[in-house]
């Protein structure tokens, strides 16, 4: 008897991601540097979940530097109107300009 329904058969490789999701902060300093190395523009409410399990790796040298450093990490939350005065009217404006057609034939008045 043939077979009638391969499909039932049919197993899809299931690959994992290769898309690396991680990012790398790669940047010099002076010993004793306050640097910002992470930013992200939060809307009040959002909630973030900020780790700070970070690796840090020292540039080699040609003698034996046995030598501690610790690292500090703070965690600042500072308003766009510090930044920039204009900055928070910026943001709020944007959704009042349609970036989009009316139709197949024409364009919105407001662009």
């Amino acid at each position: 008897m043939s077979d009638f329904n391969p499909l039932d058969r049919a197993k899809i490789a299931v690959h994992r991601s290769s898309f690396d999701l991680s990012s790398k902060k790669l940047f010099s300093a002076k010993v004793g540097e306050i640097l910002p190395v992470y930013w992200q523009i939060a809307i009040p409410g959002n909630k973030y979940r900020i780790k700070s399990d970070w690796f840090t790796r020292t540039v080699p040298v040609n003698t034996a530097a046995y030598t501690r450093i610790k690292e500090y990490y703070d965690f600042y939350a500072v308003p766009l109107r510090l930044i920039s005065r204009a900055l928070p009217q910026a943001f709020t404006q944007m959704s009042d300009y349609m970036t989009s057609a009316a139709s197949n034939a024409s364009n919105t008045e407001r662009l």
